[in-house]
């Protein structure tokens, strides 16, 4: 093991990003240079990847850093997946005017494009939905109000509220602050 290796007090996980403030595998506090009002910070990347070692625990709270920097990296990624569609169209539509044959690349491109995007969103179905539940849990809410997801923009912008707000301060019925 490495020197810089640290332990989890709590489950005995290595780990070795000084940033991390809460244990990825159990959630416990991984540092006790701030106070107990401070919400946990994440940084994108140690956010992201908490939302797939969390993927099926729709138990206890996830911080705002937590929810949105995972959220901002999903976005980059949605970001880069419809530029990288839309260039390979535009080449496809330029291809076409000087040989079909050219734009039959093009467009099968495209389709692995598309393909490798959908897979993506699918693999985010359930890390998304649970980092959504616990989300809500900090804000003192019952995870079901994800199912407002169902119902669109409409639903997603309801859900703004709660995912946007502070959560409740000191233990809920969910868990302690993270």
């Amino acid at each position: 093991m490495n020197e810089e290796t640290k332990k989890c007090p709590s489950c005995g996980e290595a780990y070795d990003d000084e940033l991390l403030i809460v244990c990825l595998n159990c959630g416990a506090e991984l540092h006790s240079n701030h106070s107990c009002d401070a919400p946990v910070k994440y940084g994108p990347f140690s956010a992201y990847k908490a939302m797939f070692k969390r993927a099926f625990d729709f138990r206890g709270r996830s911080s705002r850093s937590e929810y949105w920097f995972a959220y901002l990296f999903n976005a980059l990624v949605v970001i880069m997946f419809s530029v990288a569609m839309i260039c390979v169209d535009i080449m496809a539509a330029q291809a076409l005017e000087e040989s079909g044959e050219a734009a039959q690349i093009y467009v099968n491109i495209f389709r692995v494009i598309d393909y490798v995007f959908t897979v993506y969103a699918f693999v985010l179905l359930v890390p998304q939905l649970s980092l959504i539940v616990r989300r809500l849990h900090d804000s003192g809410l019952n995870g079901a109000f994800a199912s407002l997801v169902l119902f669109g923009v409409f639903g997603m912008a309801v859900l703004m509220i709660p995912l946007a707000r502070k959560g409740t301060s000191g233990p809920n019925r969910y868990g302690p602050p993270v």
